[in-house]
């Protein structure tokens, strides 16, 4: 299948980046728009989030399905966000079957 392609199209700093991507969304491929960023970033500019898994949570939060582009915001446990980081973020939103909007939260 080869390693997925994304575009980095702004690197605020290390705790944050804007990525795009091609993907499936339930039949012709679409382009998907991602904040992808610490959860301490994340914190920072929700304040009211309780992270349901204390520093260990991860998160996602998808904008409506029926936008174009998609948008997805999605805040990790680490000091810092890698490329490396940001083409797991790509694997995963490509292949979660059951996207739905919303914020969803799980222990990384």
């Amino acid at each position: 299948m080869g390693i997925p392609r994304f575009t980095i199209e702004t690197r605020r700093d290390p705790e944050q980046a804007r990525i795009s991507f091609r993907g499936a969304w339930e039949a012709p491929a679409v382009r998907w728009v991602a904040d992808v960023m610490t959860l301490r970033r994340y914190r920072e500019q929700h304040p009211a989030l309780e992270p349901a898994h204390g520093s260990r949570t991860a998160l996602m939060d998808v904008g409506p399905l029926d936008a174009t582009p998609r948008r997805v915001t999605v805040a990790l446990p680490y000091d810092a966000i890698s490329d490396a980081d940001l083409l797991k973020v790509v694997i995963m939103l490509r292949n979660y079957r059951k996207l739905r909007e919303g914020v969803r939260q799980w222990s990384a």
